[in-house]
């Protein structure tokens, strides 16, 4: 059999396994069939990695939202450290993106502190002038529909959609009467 058939047919094996699609004896007579009873490398390993990466996103969502919403530090050194926490979860959508792990939630997470980033931003530069505001979430709407068509994901489609659609109801409704 082709070299590279086992490999798939194995590591076929190892997700039955470990998603308990069937029995655990079942599992380990087809590893052993397969393999020539030579051991096989299980995926725990990269599981506990992506399981230790997945909750270091999530403690830095809740560090973004605590330092922004629960605390009284300076304004710019409150937008600095949420620039930080968007950059390392930039960085991780990324490094998840090119190892082919499961990058939606840091990318989502990516996508909520930029939108918070904008906010912030558009306070803090022009608080006054109300369509700095709608120009930066017009921008972050753009990203999303870029991302979505790019990445083939709907729900940033749909998102910078109704985002964009939303946006310039609220600019027609602010400059004309409706």
């Amino acid at each position: 059999m082709n070299e590279m058939r086992k490999k798939v047919i194995i590591q076929e094996i190892i997700y039955w396994k470990k998603n308990r699609l069937l029995p655990d004896q079942y599992c380990d007579y087809l590893l052993a069939l397969y393999s020539g009873g030579e051991e096989v490398k299980s995926c725990t390993n990269l599981t506990k990695t992506t399981n230790y990466l997945y909750s270091i996103i999530g403690l830095l969502l809740l560090l973004t939202l605590f330092l922004n919403y629960f605390t009284q530090l300076a304004v710019g050194l409150q937008m600095g450290l949420t620039y930080f926490l968007l950059f390392a979860l930039i960085s991780c959508t990324i490094f998840f993106y090119k190892k082919k792990f499961y990058y939606h939630f840091p990318l989502i997470g990516s996508a909520i502190v930029l939108l918070l980033v904008t906010i912030r931003t558009a306070d803090f530069i022009a608080s006054e002038q109300v369509i700095v505001l709608y120009i930066l979430l017009i921008v972050n709407c753009l990203i999303w529909l870029v991302l979505g068509k790019k990445l083939n994901l709907i729900y940033f489609l749909v998102s910078g959609f109704l985002g964009l659609t939303t946006i310039i109801y609220f600019i027609a409704k602010l400059y004309s009467i409706f």
